[in-house]
């Protein structure tokens, strides 16, 4: 890393990013795996920084998903593939 530039690095695995974005097309905004990945250290340095006033976290939504379509967005693609459909991950990420 960046001597000074950067404070830290979180690693994401395939399984929270997946249903971020899908939760964010309800609320907030479709977005693609490079941007759902940064909601999820969002949400995990969130947590480690606890409740209370002067604490906020930022991240860039850096890309929009459209490239996505046949295989992120495609839940008959993520079925046989393995990966597990579930808005109920990310709502169950945010309540922790």
């Amino acid at each position: 890393m960046a001597s000074g530039m950067i404070d830290d690095a979180i690693r994401n695995g395939q399984r929270g990013s997946r249903h971020v974005p899908l939760s964010g097309s309800k609320r907030w905004t479709v977005s693609g795996s490079s941007s759902a990945c940064n909601l999820v250290a969002c949400i995990k340095v969130a947590k480690e920084l606890g409740r209370g006033k002067g604490k906020v976290v930022a991240t860039i939504l850096c890309d929009s998903g459209t490239r996505h379509y046949s295989k992120f967005w495609n839940d008959e693609y993520l079925e046989k593939a393995g990966i597990e459909v579930d808005v109920g991950i990310v709502e169950k990420m945010l309540k922790d």
